[in-house]
């Protein structure tokens, strides 16, 4: 692959992460709500944990998620322009597509 078709498959990556991060925060505008007493527990959550997500107040939990947000839409352009060109194999368009699903998956729903 050539290093922007790297490039952008790098980023999709990380606007997917990120908004899944933000997602899994409890209290981000991405969080749904859940029954009384239940929490989501998984990797995403304890991750956005770790990295100190969950300690932000609303407005700047929504501001991340802002970002987020515009970081994947970001990524899926680059991906996108790459791939329409041929310089990203269909391969990798499909491992890409099965990995973000498992992330969707985990998040809680």
């Amino acid at each position: 692959m050539a290093p922007k078709a790297k490039r952008a498959v790098a980023g999709s990556i990380g606007g997917m992460v990120f908004v899944a991060l933000v997602c899994a925060t409890p209290n981000s505008p991405f969080y749904p709500l859940l029954p009384i007493g239940m929490v989501a527990a998984n990797p995403l959550r304890w991750m956005s944990g770790l990295i100190g997500l969950g300690h932000l107040g609303t407005t700047p939990l929504m501001i991340v998620g802002l970002l987020a947000t515009v970081s994947a839409a970001g990524g899926f352009v680059l991906l996108v322009r790459e791939a329409w060109a041929g310089r990203i194999p269909v391969r990798t368009v499909v491992l890409l597509t099965v990995g973000f699903h498992v992330i969707v998956l985990m998040l809680p729903l």
